[in-house]
């Protein structure tokens, strides 16, 4: 979801009244399967712990970690990547989420399952595939690229990135059952554009769902509601003696709005956190 940490950041505050304290929140994310998520453990060589780079292209690159996570400096035109693998469980939603910069370079995070392939579209064409998809990252400088590919391919997988901020692509998927799948290959590279560089940090692969804690502050309230940005109502709850609850959220790819009802019939809404 593009740049869904700063959209979600200036939701929340126009979205919290000025000293709010009714309602804590905790969101407790499902554990990242990934080791050595951030890039930042080195080994023996000096290259990412638990990550083997795959040089599809056998060019050139060159990598560096002053500016946080791992950057992939690319001759232009060449195709790498840093792969881990997974254990997963058929039937399980999971979600991949990546912070990414560049330059020039087009990134890319290619998933893959070894034991199966669905046959579906790793592009985002219907039908979308479970077992083989693509979340491609086109810097600024190539705008007349992915100009061309927002006509073919959803515009949510194939979006401009920059060298100055980070930003944050989410995607999430269903292992089919019944195939004998066990693992996942998780690559984190470029493919091809012009000589530059991109950089990768905080990658996460985990089940999709989570528990949201919720305290509430105050007894002069009436009900709790949490929905989706489009109203897709997820949890109810009237007044009871208990000020604590616990919710399961099945996507992190949705944002999520909780409303206190007081006593009195006003509102307060509250921005799910969702880092």
């Amino acid at each position: 979801m593009i740049m869904k940490w700063l959209a979600s950041m200036i939701l929340l505050a126009i979205m919290l009244p000025l000293g709010a304290a009714n309602i804590s929140m905790e969101r407790i994310f499902a554990p990242n399967l990934l080791k050595n998520a951030d890039f930042s453990i080195k080994n023996t060589q000096g290259m990412p712990q638990h990550w083997y780079f795959d040089n599809c292209s056998k060019a050139a690159f060159t990598f560096r970690s002053d500016i946080g996570g791992i950057v992939i400096e690319s001759p232009g035109q060449k195709y790498g990547y840093f792969l881990q693998r997974v254990q997963v469980q058929e039937g399980v939603r999971y979600c991949i989420r990546a912070k990414i910069r560049a330059y020039r370079t087009f990134a890319n995070i290619w998933l893959s399952c070894p034991e199966y392939n669905d046959g579906g579209s790793p592009f985002g064409h219907y039908p979308v595939s479970q077992t083989t998809f693509f979340i491609r990252a086109y810097p600024h400088q190539g705008r007349s690229a992915k100009a061309i590919l927002d006509k073919f391919i959803d515009p949510d997988l194939v979006s401009g990135v920059n060298a100055d901020t980070w930003t944050t692509y989410t995607r999430e998927f269903t292992p089919p059952t019944g195939k004998g799948i066990k693992t996942y290959a998780i690559r984190c590279g470029c493919f091809g554009g012009y000589k530059g560089w991109v950089n990768y940090t905080d990658v996460y692969f985990g089940q999709a769902a989570s528990n949201l804690q919720i305290t509430v502050n105050t007894n002069n309230w009436s009900s709790i509601v949490i929905k989706d940005k489009n109203g897709q109502e997820y949890f109810r709850q009237n007044k009871t003696d208990r000020q604590n609850f616990t919710v399961t959220l099945p996507t992190q790819s949705v944002d999520y709005i909780l409303t206190l009802t007081l006593s009195d019939g006003k509102t307060e809404n509250y921005e799910v956190p969702n880092e």
